[in-house]
């Protein structure tokens, strides 16, 4: 399985490591996200996802999301191998501030 950002903004965040205030984000807030994004190539299936409590995994519509703190969520998009459990790859689609619409 392997993590996609849509926006290469938020690939430069998660490579760089080390610029949080270019991005308007406080360190811990970033460091959080770095810490989802290194677990979510851990990831093999839905079952894993939901194991993380804190994370607040939820199913959307047309998406899915992961709670980084009491403000701030990742939005993400799931592909399938073959069996419906598995997980092919992860799209990050938004890190966004969490009651944005």
């Amino acid at each position: 399985m392997g993590v996609i950002f849509k926006h290469k903004k938020l690939k430069e965040l998660y490579e760089k490591r080390n610029r949080p205030r270019k991005y308007g984000f406080e360190n811990y807030i970033i460091e959080e996200f770095i810490q989802i994004v290194d677990d979510l190539n851990e990831i093999n299936n839905l079952h894993d996802l939901y194991e993380h409590k804190s994370w607040h995994f939820k199913r959307f519509e047309k998406h899915y999301s992961i709670r980084v703190s009491l403000r701030y969520r990742i939005e993400l998009q799931l592909t399938f191998s073959e069996s419906n459990d598995i997980i092919g790859d992860v799209t990050i689609l938004k890190f966004t501030y969490h009651y944005e619409k």
